[in-house]
Parts: structure tokens; sequence; C-alpha cells
């Protein structure tokens, strides 16, 4: 859960965090292949939510880098609600973009990693 930790000599109280890692499937339909994982977590009005996103049979990498079909579970702790959408993750850094919540899990920002909310800029 939240962790408290120093930064410039106050302590903070970080509200989310996020990870990436790779797996091979012993069963299923991805037997065999390198499979991604990026989980993340953040506290919304007092509420524990894990947002866990997986690649499929259907995910390729595309030459910018970035795959689709990514399932992301999206996980309420205290309620026990889930509820799945469609990301895109970049495969080098493993961060995922679910673009129906407006929502970003990137494991690669600051201080252990970032799930939250996702503005595109129009730069």
């Amino acid at each position: 859960m939240a962790r408290i930790t120093k930064v410039n000599g106050q302590n903070y109280t970080k509200k989310s965090g996020a990870t990436f890692s790779t797996y091979v499937p012993k069963k299923g339909p991805n037997k065999g292949n390198n499979q991604y994982i990026t989980n993340g977590w953040f506290i919304r009005k007092k509420d524990l939510m894990n947002v866990s996103c997986v690649t499929t049979q259907k995910s390729s990498v595309k030459k910018s880098g970035w795959m689709g079909h990514i399932i992301c579970t999206v996980v309420n702790k205290s309620t026990g609600e889930q509820t799945f959408f469609w990301g895109s993750m970049q495969k080098s850094t493993g961060k995922v973009v679910i673009e129906k919540l407006s929502m970003v899990v990137n494991p690669k920002a600051p201080n252990g990693g970032y799930c939250g909310t996702f503005i595109r800029s129009n730069n």
C-alpha cells in the first residue's frame, strides 16, 4: 500500500506505483512465448486500485515500438469490483496507455513508477 519516504527532508506518502516484467507461460495459447506484464496501483478516494496489463496472443510490435491488444484488468481492492479494458504498451519501457480511462501505467517514472491520469499534449 502507500509507503512513506523522505523527499527533500520531508515525509512524502506515495500514492501510486508500477512495475514491469516478462514471463514465459507453461500452459495456454501463449505457451513458450515471451509475455510482458505491467502492474500498477493507485489510491483513489481511499480505495486501493490495482491495474494489471498483460500481452495477449494478438499483441504484436509495430514499427513505433508500441503493441496493441493489451488486456488491462482494474480491480478495486475495497469492493472487489473488476473491470477489463484494452490498452497499448511500449515494449521497451512497459508503459501502458488505457485510452478509454485516460490512464497511464508507467514503471519507468521517477520514484517507483506512476499509475494514474494521462493527458495527451498536442505539441
